[in-house]
């Protein structure tokens, strides 16, 4: 056997010699130019931060921002040397650095900033540790300071341009950044990224492996490994933050390879694929270190990066002169259903060689120099169509035109609506000035317009034929995949334009199969564009020789390349001589070759080619054929056949496991990943998924499939032709009744609310899909023709089966159609309309229980009507359905009256858009017929009738849009103001109708004169009201506003002063409801305002907030039930900033700020404490009191009289009198002992008496100034906020919002830096709190009062957490924050608990984790027994009251602290409705009123402690205000101290923080001061474990296991305390 052993060390020998000849030197090559860079850093180090090169203008343009790449030198990168060789002919030395960005795009682009961004890029030996995430934060960081000179909204647009590494920094970077600087972006440029890795960083991971002692970064190169997960999963996240935003994408792919030792070469360091990603791709003839280097300006990647840049810089100009309603206007055209970007870049690059049969026809040449005209391309299946398409676009079509597209996608993309929208989206982008041709749709028919078709069709052909378009070239592909209907209404109204108006220089290129119906649809075009279609079905044999380029191509590249050149050749002579060869086809074919083991034997390859197949049909057939489960794939093929869209992954795998009795669960189902693997292991290639959306790889896929009755299948095949489409409705139907029937079963007994509803629909992925189309799919399925199948497939049902389930759906519909009203979250109202529908017919027709669930049908149809203006849905409403309920109901049925109601609103919808045309002429012709007719009325009668039918007109005008009905209109309104008497109660209301008709026609034709008669008949309306008419105020308040409008429209300064009187009239009308007079003031006061003259504006704003104090807050029940907060929350803000910029003093502006914002804040929970006060010393002033402001308050109707005039219900005398009378009664009070502040905000005294526990600090913002007003024991200042506007406030508080739906810490950690850059850094500066404590534990308490969004956003956590090594850059480590509402609310507190009378130390326990219909809570149990366990020690009795509402309310009136670990709720639509939630709080909804009526203010209740998973979220769209009114009410209602969060959080962290907060008060007692430093050491700990490994995080590491630490975890930054 020695000789055995002398071959396996030969053959070691000759392996080791052959790793030394191949690796060595490529790992040396890799190694040697990095050791000389490491040795080159010590004498040129590596300049950080954003530095901009040259001198920049004042004013820019534009911001040119360049990202370097790994192991680069941010000034070298983008330099290239002179050779000797060109020195003379650039006139420059040899050796001198010509820089990209420096000498050649700053002198193409003068008034461009251009920016470089250098970080330390090293990963080899002693290197920085930085990860792409964090050199993003320092982007963000340094462009955010670089921009803060820039006055907001005035800030230029931004470019980037990546290379290499630079680019995933730049994608990191607009992720993190999370619309900041987003929105201002209007390119990026990608040279060379490797946006999925690259093949040569293995030789970077081994060197980084082979020397990480020494300190090189192993990280950076494996993220960049061929197909890292992570990079995947970064380009997904950034084509979600760029969808729909302005940005230009492209990315420029070296075409030549890396040389090593300038002779070995090793390929493209990133190739195509990578280097493209889903986005416009930019072949460059050069290498990767050649793709950020230049010496001229027709250097290849200047010249495309100049020409493109070019075009960005010339829209981005014309953009920044867009208004605000332009923009919006502009992001209706970018539909949520539409990505046409991502569709065309999905289709493959154009090799080169090849699209010449289309390029050299003289007809494409003919259109190409023709000024317009349509031409039609016509080509069979698999011919390449889309690919033709898209290299048109990217490189043929002339680039002085604006260029638009939008390729087709059978059930995705297949409207006239998208493609409008799409082409409009980028023609509007391109010429920002054309969008003029949109806006007065968009006027009209706001976020509606983008789903109207006939607007769509004006506005392009307006905005195409306007001369500034120029030329303009659109591309739609695939028109063969389009909508029938869709496709005819297009192709009709090209044909018109083309024929009839052809202005401007339009020109359409459109791709189709050769259907005759399509090719015959432009024959009408052939007699003006005789050369209008390239027929490519005849170009059979242009088009297959190049098939042969391709085939070519794809053999030299298989096995990596390494096939023997006879192999190869072989191969290629095999793969040429098959007949029937198109594109698709060799893409199958190759996708089989690549697929199968290739041995390099010319025998293998043989037997290889006889078994490939010819066509492809053939290639479909096998690709099935392979499946392993032959039933599954079949069902799945024919859900996608059926499918009304495409199905999601999560939708897909839910209907396949959705089975007769069974409804699959969460923990049953794989994540996307898995299962998409799992598909493709079941369909091969046959289908495709792109953005997680699941399709046919082509539409001949589907046409293989569907069933055709002339086609006999031969034996041997089994897919072809092999599915009828009506049994794949069959199968979709059965899958979406199961899911539903099973759905509604499954959620008997459970409540679903507008907290939970989301989660709900989320939870239920195929609910939506079901509910929405398992109508269509019944009505193609053979169900409609065996009404059994539905009992078959549910197994045996019996009537009483169907009564229940039918209860059970409708039971659910009505759960569903309520949280919508609540929540406006379409798909719950869809869901409510699908199980609706279900309920009804699955019932047989006969049962006494069908009028009730019609009467719901109905409902959710009127409904959905509302949302979609669907006539269709509001005919089957109110004819169909409502008709039906009401007809067979008997009269004496006490269900009649409110079913005939719900007819009645619905028959109001059907006038207030009918297109119920009919119904609507016919009320027409009626009410003339009645007007001609009937002479025994009198005039007030007949004005009436004439008012009604011009409404009618005015109604039908709003349908059709014609004019006429509007002239109709105003002809009828006048007719009635001429006919009615001039000392008719009711002549105001008839010239306020012509007025607003007048107006309405303003707003449709521009005409000046239009507004004239409206403001001439308003001002009529006014002159016949009385100066003491309740409504007079509102008619000067509508006077004002139109003659703002002039103002605007003319300029004209004397209607602006006018208009400024008419508001001010309208305050000086006493005997106007209040919140009338209040809006007028306010009015007025910002027409002051903006004319600077501040101390008018004071004095009204003054007077209005002093009305608003005495208004019982009881009005706010006479305003729609809207929140104060909404109506007047700026009010008391813009007072303070008009006080401040009047010359008044800080106290000043605090007082009348404190009174404004006191109000609002006691009135949302109807408690003020003076008044109870009141009552208690003075019970007789406080009965009178009550008694003038419930007068006050009663509002003032309209009611029509007997005689069918209308009259508006006034007691002028009597409210002039109670006015009066409540004047007096307020001196009164004041001049009693102890009263002389009653109903005024504190004395200046009174308010540093509240600083002596520590500083108050009162953020006030306004669109005037933004300050932040200080209270300290000895003074009140005032800091003014700089950086603060309201605009950023409100934007930062919906990213809250968003973020705390998606759990993104990246959005928290910018959030809490901005806070702290804006104002808290700022306002502890001042305050003297520059870093910790420097004893101990002495920590400094500073109370906050955020107002508006800033009341949403967490202050109290603000901090720079980026630089993790700093630890007293945050609130929390230099101060104990606090919150309360109001500085007279932190009054309030203290002062009541001065007089508290002594009660029994109780602690109330109130653990409910299961409320009724609601999330189980699994740890409110845990925070119960630490409670509990702590009760003893801390001198305290632990109550456990059953979870009732009145338990739970009768013991809050002896305990002395309350704990609440569960759900809590407010109702979105009127607040004080909402709680905490107990067992039985559906049927006993608890409120904040049942806390008013227990009196709590009358005695002390030290703490209130709520762990409430909704008590900040989940509820309405502004959660964050729930949670902050919920604590706040508390506070009020009179506990001490209450503690919360702003939004849920994570069932562990609150037991830990409990934890920490009960062992505190254990350890230092029941005190104030050890409430708040318990929270603050909680908090502080539960964050230090997150974020810091060292110090005090290592000594509280026992707080969160380590098992379950996140880093991205911010729920510590959740809790709040509001105290005393």
């Amino acid at each position: 056997m020695g000789w055995l052993a002398d071959v396996v060390a030969a053959n070691i020998r000759l392996l080791l010699w052959t790793m030394c000849i191949t690796v060595l030197p490529l790992f040396l090559s890799t190694v040697f130019p990095i050791v000389r860079k490491i040795r080159h850093r010590t004498t040129s180090p590596h300049p950080e931060g954003i530095e901009p090169l040259g001198t920049s203008p004042e004013r820019p343009d534009i911001e040119i921002v360049a990202v370097h790449g790994l192991g680069a030198h941010p000034e070298y990168t983008w330099t290239r040397k002179v050779p000797t060789s060109l020195a003379d002919q650039l006139g420059k030395k040899p050796g001198t650095r010509v820089h990209l960005l420096k000498d050649l795009l700053k002198d193409d682009f003068k008034n461009a900033s251009v920016l470089n961004f250098g970080y330390n890029a090293d990963w080899f030996i002693d290197a920085a540790h930085l990860t792409a995430q964090q050199t993003a934060e320092k982007l963000i960081k340094g462009l955010r300071e670089h921009r803060s000179k820039y006055t907001p909204g005035r800030a230029p647009p931004i470019v980037f341009i990546g290379h290499s590494y630079g680019g995933i920094v730049i994608c990191n970077a607009k992720i993190n950044d999370y619309q900041d600087l987003l929105n201002e972006t209007r390119g990026i440029f990608f040279l060379g990224t490797p946006h999925q890795g690259s093949d040569i960083s293995i030789f970077a991971i081994i060197a980084a492996r082979l020397t990480a002692y020494l300190g090189s970064n192993q990280m950076l190169p494996l993220l960049l490994q061929k197909h890292k997960p992570e990079l995947s999963d970064l380009n997904d996240a950034f084509l979600d933050v760029i969808k729909g935003l302005r940005s230009q994408i492209f990315c420029f792919v070296e075409t030549k390879p890396t040389y090593l030792f300038k002779f070995i070469s090793i390929g493209p360091i990133v190739d195509r694929d990578s280097a493209s990603g889903a986005w416009d791709r930019r072949p460059i003839n050069t290498n990767h270190s050649g793709l950020n280097k230049c010496l001229r300006k027709d250097d290849p990647v200047y010249s495309e990066l100049e020409s493109a840049l070019r075009d960005i810089y010339r829209t981005a100009r014309e953009q920044t002169k867009m208004t605000e309603e332009e923009r919006k206007c502009l992001q209706v055209f970018c539909r949520t259903d539409s990505d046409y970007q991502g569709y065309k870049n999905q289709v493959k690059e154009r090799l080169e060689g090849t699209c010449g049969w289309f390029l050299k026809h003289p007809n494409f040449q003919n259109w190409l120099q023709s000024v317009s005209g349509p031409l039609l391309v016509s080509a069979d299946p698999g011919c390449g169509k889309s690919v033709l398409a898209k290299y048109l676009i990217d490189n043929e079509l002339p680039k002085t035109a604006t260029i638009c597209y939008f390729f087709f996608k059978d059930q995705d993309q297949n409207t006239a609506e998208q493609a409008l929208c799409a082409l409009l989206h980028q023609l509007f982008q391109k010429k920002p000035s054309l969008i003029r041709h949109a806006i007065p749709d968009f006027e009209t028919s706001g976020g509606k317009l983008a789903g109207r078709t006939s607007a769509l069709i004006s506005i392009f052909k307006n905005a195409t034929s306007d001369p500034k378009a120029g030329q303009v070239i659109c591309v739609l592909d695939a028109l063969d995949e389009c909508a029938e209907n869709e496709r005819k209404t297009l192709t009709r109204e090209l044909k018109e334009h083309f024929l009839v108006n052809n202005i401007g220089q339009l020109k359409i290129l459109l791709t189709s199969r050769p259907y005759d119906n399509i090719v015959s649809s432009f024959q009408d075009l052939e007699n003006r564009y005789p050369q209008i279609r390239i027929p490519g079905e005849d170009e059979s044999e242009e088009i297959s020789s190049e098939v042969n380029v391709v085939i070519k191509h794809r053999v030299n590249s298989l096995a990596g390349g390494r096939l023997d050149p006879q192999i190869k050749e072989h191969l290629k002579g095999k793969l040429l001589a098959m007949e029937h060869r198109t594109y698709l086809w060799s893409y199958l074919v190759f996708d089989h070759l690549e697929s199968s083991r290739l041995e390099r034997t010319k025998g293998f390859v043989e037997s290889i080619v006889e078994n490939l197949p010819p066509t492809v049909d053939d290639a479909y057939e096998r690709i099935l054929s392979k499946s392993k489960n032959q039933d599954k794939l079949r069902k799945i093929l024919q859900i996608i056949l059926a499918a009304e869209r495409p199905l999601t992954l999560k939708e897909m795998q839910v209907a396949l496991k959705t089975m007769i009795k069974s409804k699959p669960t969460g923990d049953q189902l794989e994540n996307d990943k898995e299962f998409k693997d799992t598909l493709r292991d079941n369909c091969g290639l046959f289908v495709c998924v792109h953005e997680e959306k699941i399709y046919f790889l082509h539409q001949t896929a589907k046409e293989f499939l569907i069933w055709d009755s002339l086609f006999i299948s031969p034996t041997i095949i089994q897919w072809k032709n092999s599915i009828k489409i009506q049994d794949a409705h069959t199968t979709l139907t059965e899958i979406c009744l199961s899911y539903l029937i099973l759905t509604a079963i499954e959620n008997e007994g459970q409540h679903i609310t507008p907290g939970n509803i989301r989660q709900y629909i989320e939870d239920s992925p195929f609910l939506g899909y079901s509910a929405k189309f398992w109508v269509l799919h019944y009505g193609e399925s053979d169900f409609r023709k065996k009404p059994s199948r539905l009992g078959e497939f549910q197994g045996t049902v019996t009537t009483e089966d169907y009564q229940s389930l039918s209860g059970k759906l409708d039971a659910l519909s009505r759960m569903l159609g309520d949280c919508h009203l609540l929540t406006n979250i379409i798909d719950a109202l869809e869901i409510a309309v699908g199980t609706a529908e279900l309920a009804v017919s699955i019932l047989p027709k006969d049962h006494p229980d069908l009028m009730g669930y019609l009467e719901n049908r109905g409902i959710q149809l009127a409904r959905r009507y509302m949302q979609n203006r669907a006539m269709h849905d509001l005919e089957r409403a109110f004819i169909d359905t409502s008709s039906r309920a009401v007809d067979p109901t008997p009269q004496n049925n006490p269900d009649r009256a409110s079913r005939l109601n719900n007819l009645g609103n619905q028959r109001i919808g059907q006038f207030e858009r009918p297109s119920l045309i009919d119904g609507l002429n016919n009320a027409i012709i009626f009410t003339i017929k009645a007007i001609i007719l009937d002479f025994s009325r009198d005039h007030i009668r007949k004005a009436n009738d004439l008012r009604n039918l011009g409404s009618l007109f005015r109604g039908r005008f709003e349908q059709t849009g014609s004019k006429d009905d509007l002239t109709y209109a105003i002809f009828s309104a006048k007719q009635a103001v001429d006919i009615i008497p001039e000392d008719s109660p009711g002549r105001a209301s008839h010239l306020s109708n012509l007025g607003d008709l007048f107006y309405k026609q303003f707003e449709l034709t521009g005409l000046i004169a239009n507004l004239d008669y409206a403001i001439n008949a308003i001002n009529r309306a006014v002159d016949a009201l009385p100066d003491d008419h309740p409504h007079r105020a509102n008619s000067l308040g509508n006077l004002g506003s139109l003659l703002e409008t002039r103002s605007r429209q003319t300029g004209s300064m004397n209607d602006l002063h006018y208009a400024l009187s008419s508001y001010e009239a309208g305050w000086r009308c006493r005997a106007a409801p209040p919140f009338v007079r209040i809006q007028a003031a306010w009015a007025a006061a910002k027409i002051l305002a903006s004319q600077q003259n501040w101390e008018e504006s004071r004095q009204l704003l003054q007077e209005a907030i002093n009305f608003l104090s005495i208004i019982s807050p009881r009005l706010w029940e006479h305003t729609d039930k809207q929140s104060p907060l909404a109506d007047f929350a700026g009010l008391a803000s813009m007072a303070a900033a008009t006080a401040l910029n009047s010359g008044k003093s800080a106290y000043d502006a605090l007082r009348l700020f404190e009174l404004g914002r006191g109000v609002i804040v006691s009135s949302l929970v109807d408690m003020r404490v003076n008044l109870s006060e009141l009552k208690q010393r003075h019970p007789n002033l406080a009965a009178k009191l009550a008694s003038l402001r419930a007068e006050l308050d009663s509002p003032s109707g309209s009611q029509t009289s007997s005689s069918g005039e209308i009259c508006w219900e006034s007691q002028p005398a009597g409210l002039r009198e109670a006015n009066q009378k409540f004047s007096e009664l307020i001196i009164k009070i004041r001049a009693q002992p102890g009263f002389d502040n009653f109903l005024l905000p504190p004395t200046k005294d009174e308010l540093m008496h509240m600083a002596n526990r520590g500083p108050i600090v009162v953020i006030n913002m306004s669109l005037y100034r933004c300050d932040a007003f200080l209270v300290e024991r000895n003074q009140i200042r005032v800091l003014e906020l700089p950086r603060l506007t309201l605009d950023e406030a409100q934007r930062r508080a919906a990213d809250l919002r968003l973020s705390q739906r998606t759990r993104s810490s990246h959005n928290m950690k910018f959030l809490l830096k901005w806070l702290w850059d804006t104002i808290c850094c700022p306002v502890l500066d001042a305050l003297g709190f520059k870093g910790p404590p420097v004893t101990g534990d002495n920590w400094p308490r500073v109370w906050w009062i955020p107002t508006d969004d800033l009341s949403e956003l967490p202050l109290h956590a603000s901090g720079d957490y980026t630089d993790r090594s700093n630890r007293s850059e945050s609130v929390l480590d230099r101060v104990i924050p606090l919150y309360t509402s109001s500085i007279e609310a932190l009054m309030h507190g203290r002062r009541s608990h001065v007089r508290s009378q002594p009660r029994m130390d109780s602690a109330l326990l109130v653990p409910a984790p299961r409320a009724p219909g609601l999330a189980t809570l699994l740890s409110a149990a845990k925070e119960k027994d630490i409670l509990r366990e702590h009760c003893p020690f801390l001198q305290r009795e632990a109550i456990n009251p059953p979870l009732h509402k009145d338990d739970v309310l009768r013991n809050l009136q002896t305990c002395k602290s309350f704990h609440f670990a569960g759900h809590a709720w407010s109702n979105p639509v009127e607040l004080p409705q909402g709680f905490l939630l107990p067992d039985d709080w559906k049927s006993h909804p608890p409120s904040m009123g049942d806390l008013h009526d227990l009196g709590l203010q009358d005695s002390p209740l030290f703490l209130a402690y709520l762990w409430a998973c909704s008590a900040g979220a989940n509820h309405a769209e502004c959660p964050v205000n729930e949670g902050i009114y919920i604590v706040t009410a508390l506070q009020l209602a009179g506990f001490r101290h209450v503690i919360g969060t702003l939004w849920a959080v994570s069932d562990q962290n609150c037991v830990n923080v409990a934890r920490v907060f009960y062992e505190t008060l254990l350890q230092e007692g029941m005190t104030d001061l050890a409430v708040c430093r318990g929270l603050h050491r909680a908090v502080r700990a539960l964050r230090n474990s997150r974020l810091y490994d060292h110090g005090e995080a290592r000594a509280l590491r026992a707080i969160v296991p380590e098992e379950e630490q996140d880093p991205t975890d911010f729920d510590w930054a959740s809790y709040i305390l509001f105290g005393v």
